[in-house]
């Protein structure tokens, strides 16, 4: 028994049917008895960082309300995308495909295909350019594992026949367009938008185009936003892939994404029928973050206003929010230097996500895994293929200080009798990922499960950072977790 605020008379009710539900955004009702109340663990948004969503939510008129701003409880990625949930109206296997095929061929015993499905959206139509490869000998045995791939800005479809000859199944659709204007079809393969939709034509980058990144901050629904058009197209070609069961086992579907498709790719982590993302450089925080150059080791660090609308779009649309909710693990494979991935921020996705993944990042480089690219296929063939791969965990960096101008990092990797090579780098004070210079250190296996490496710093009073490379005998590179300490404070 207790009181509970009456949002309709503004005033404390004596109740007593006991203790308030907790039920998250997209779990709401749409029939609820207006005034019932709830606590929404999620109801106030994403917010900067993913942990103070929480709000109580009352309903009225079939929505759902704050009480303490009486303004409607922001969307979360589940209750965007889950068909029936709060905020969906969206659902990708609704309409005819109605496949129209470009061309068929058969090259190396590869089997491709190039067509177009309908995508009925919002009133308009969307016709998906599609690629499809697969070994032709396992045509028609509906045994084949599959993923599919989407490409970053700028890009389309590519060839992934190496994937084709080690028995996948690759889906690939076209985002791009007209690029705005550069390209027209038919000289040019592409995902046809109508007049309407013009802009999806890959016209206004959202990482590029600051001003239309700060413009977005008055939003007030999801469905505006050119965002929510390219993650809904991925959904309905997942619909799609799901029908190809003469060739596939569709219950071994992955999703791939390059660059911005990286971003796409954190989107379909929360999709049920997706067994494993990868997520290449893209990694969210862009809006509002890299939109003002906030690097989080600035010094001083300061940050502008956040709006209600920056809240309302990271929460629906920025990858960072996705991870809180994922439904299947992500392997993120960037640079420490991208221009496009966020790296400092990043590591942030995996203390949100409650599904394990993993991480890896090439040294000095910016939009380039050379190297490392064993780790795509291996992840689809341990959750795609079922492949008996055990994959390890990504350790913590431990700072310590040996003594005044020598720093020591330390790891504790997981398996570490597999281990068969670490490489410790080091960084000094510079707060934009983008321009830091890492230097390699001189690297010790102390015998006893652990790593170690000492380098010198000249300001106790700036950050250094440092994480370690760690490579393993199945070739699997996975890196610790990047250590940001400034030397004084420990």
């Amino acid at each position: 028994m207790g009181y509970k605020f009456n949002p309709f008379t503004a005033k404390l009710d004596y109740a007593n049917e006991g203790k308030v539900s907790t039920v998250a955004v997209n779990n709401l009702p749409s029939n609820a008895q207006d005034g019932t109340q709830v606590f929404c663990p999620d109801g106030a948004g994403f917010g900067k960082q993913g942990n103070a969503g929480q709000t109580i939510a009352y309903s009225s008129g079939g929505r759902w309300y704050r009480t303490d701003t009486n303004t409607e409880v922001t969307p979360n990625p589940l209750s965007i995308w889950d068909v029936g949930s709060t905020f969906n109206n969206y659902n990708p296997n609704t309409g005819a495909f109605n496949k129209t095929l470009i061309s068929a061929s058969t090259l190396n015993g590869i089997y491709e295909e190039n067509y177009f499905i309908d995508m009925p959206i919002n009133g308009y139509l969307i016709q998906v350019y599609v690629k499809y490869q697969i070994k032709n000998s396992l045509r028609g045995l509906g045994t084949a594992p599959c993923f599919i791939f989407t490409n970053g800005w700028g890009a389309s479809v590519g060839d992934f026949t190496n994937f084709a000859n080690l028995n996948y199944a690759v889906v690939q659709y076209d985002w791009r367009g007209t690029f705005n204007g550069t390209y027209s079809y038919p000289s040019t393969l592409m995902t046809l938008y109508p007049a309407a939709l013009n802009r999806l034509n890959q016209v206004t980058n959202p990482n590029a185009n600051y001003v239309s990144q700060i413009s977005v901050a008055n939003i007030s629904d999801v469905r505006n936003q050119d965002m929510y058009y390219w993650y809904a197209i991925p959904r309905r070609v997942l619909a799609y892939t799901k029908t190809l069961t003469a060739d596939i086992d569709n219950t071994k579907i992955g999703f791939y994404g390059n660059s911005w498709g990286g971003q796409i790719a954190y989107s379909m982590a929360i999709e049920p029928d997706i067994k494993a993302t990868i997520a290449q450089y893209g990694n969210g925080w862009i809006h509002y973050w890299k939109t003002n150059s906030l690097w989080p080791y600035s010094i001083p660090y300061t940050e502008p206003a956040f709006s209600d609308g920056n809240n309302y779009y990271i929460s629906t649309l920025e990858s960072q929010a996705y991870a809180k909710y994922a439904r299947n693990p992500v392997l993120w494979m960037s640079s420490t230097n991208d221009f496009h991935g966020q790296f400092d921020r990043g590591f942030r996705n995996f203390e949100l996500t409650p599904v394990q993944g993993s991480y890896a990042f090439k040294v000095n480089a910016s939009h380039d895994i050379t190297g490392f690219e064993q780790n795509l296929q291996l992840w689809f063939d341990k959750h795609l293929k079922g492949t008996a791969i055990t994959w390890p965990t990504n350790p913590n960096t431990i700072p310590s200080i040996v003594t005044a101008g020598t720093a020591k990092a330390t790891i504790t990797p997981s398996n570490p009798a597999d281990v068969t090579a670490v490489q410790f780098y080091y960084a000094l004070v510079t707060a934009d990922a983008m321009s830091r210079t890492w230097v390699a250190a001189t690297t010790t296996n102390n015998g006893n499960g652990t790593w170690s490496a000492q380098f010198t710093y000249l300001d106790g009073s700036k950050y250094v950072f440092a994480y370690a490379q760690i490579t393993y005998s199945s070739t699997i590179i996975v890196c610790s977790k990047q250590a940001a300490f400034i030397p004084n404070n420990i």
